[in-house]
């Protein structure tokens, strides 16, 4: 008896799959979008507008540089946002309601971003990182309604009026 081996052509990896292609045309599709813009209006390659897109961008891309350690390490904290809003309120508290002077005001509004950065942290590395990823975030939720029961949405009494 024959026996008829059969062999399977692997599949071909199509150029467009790979992850070198897919940087290309994104990096090809913001040059496209960069020209356009810089035929479209006079004004784009101003340095008002250029110092507008910094500053536009100058958060997300100090989150992105802090995201980028804990990615690194393999974990996934979801209360980084939550911790950089409350550092913001904290500091905007400080300022407004405590009266300090602005650069004392931003100091202590790093600090908190400090400390609830250290408790995330010391949690996440003497506990499962799983355990933490939600609650984290829900802390400092519950620390910013504490701080303002009357500006919270899940406690505030009025509503809008119908008109």
């Amino acid at each position: 008896m024959a026996t008829a081996e059969t062999t399977v052509a692997a599949p071909k990896k199509s150029v467009m799959r790979s992850g070198a292609a897919q940087k290309l045309l994104a990096f090809g599709a913001l040059i496209i979008i960069f020209a356009f813009f810089a035929i479209a209006s006079p004004v784009f390659f101003t340095w008002e507008n250029i110092k507008g897109i910094f500053l536009a961008t100058a958060v997300n891309g100090i989150l992105a540089l802090g995201v980028t350690f804990v990615i690194i390490t393999a974990g996934i904290d979801l209360s980084v946002g939550t911790v950089m809003t409350l550092s913001a309120v904290m500091t905007g508290v400080f300022i407004t309601f405590w009266g300090l002077p602005v650069p004392v005001g931003i100091l202590a509004g790093l600090a908190t971003g400090t400390f609830a950065g250290l408790v995330n942290g010391l949690f996440i590395a003497h506990a499962h990182p799983a355990l933490h990823r939600h609650s984290g975030h829900d802390d400092d939720r519950a620390v910013f309604r504490s701080s303002f029961p009357a500006s919270s949405p899940s406690t505030s009494t009025t509503r809008p009026a119908s008109g």
